[in-house]
This record gives C-alpha cells, structure tokens and sequence, in this order.
C-alpha cells in the first residue's frame, strides 16, 4: 500500500482511531496531540510561562 493512498484516505482511517496520551508528558499548546492540531495555532496569544505545560499538569482525576 502506498504513503499516496494512505493520505488520500487519512479521513477514513482516522475515524478508527482515539486520541490517547499514556503519561501526560505532552506539551499542551506545542505538541501535535489533540485532532485539532497544535493548540498554539488555535489561539491568537500563548504566555511563554505555559508553553511548558504538560497534559499531566492539568489532569484532575483524568480529566482536563
């Protein structure tokens, strides 16, 4: 199979797969980790205090 077909039918196989990030260790706004993309590229202003932000410093019983 083809890296052309795979990315023609990306829509596709994404349906099949979830967002999971395991240890938290993830940047919020700088790290690729959510289907919307970099979060940073959402937003018009990140303070440079949380551009260091990890997904396991905003969990609260698994939830963020």
């Amino acid at each position: 199979m083809s890296s052309n077909f795979i990315m023609r039918r990306l829509d596709i196989i994404c349906l099949g797969f979830q967002i999971r990030v395991e240890n938290g260790d993830v940047l919020v706004w700088n790290d690729n980790w959510s289907k919307e993309g970099h979060l940073c590229w959402l937003v018009d202003y990140v303070h440079f205090h949380d551009s260091y932000l990890q997904i396991k410093d905003v969990l609260v019983n698994e939830i963020w």
